[in-house]
């Protein structure tokens, strides 16, 4: 699944910040949608525990309470 930044945040940033901060690795685009869009797995042997450590890795990243 590709995601694109909205708040001005550069996707590849985002790549290497989930990997420094979270030890999380996703998919990073090449060319012109670098900064653009990023990919997430969610194909193969992905478990909801994997999901739910992904999806609060980004709330913490972007700083959304629940």
């Amino acid at each position: 699944t590709a995601l694109s930044p909205t708040d001005g945040r550069k996707a590849y940033g985002i790549v290497q910040d989930l990997i420094s901060r979270y030890n999380i690795v996703v998919a990073p685009n090449s060319g012109e949608l670098r900064d653009q869009v990023f990919r997430v797995s969610h194909m193969g042997d992905m478990t909801i525990p994997y999901v739910d450590v992904l999806i609060d890795a980004l709330k913490d990243y972007y700083g959304v309470c629940e």
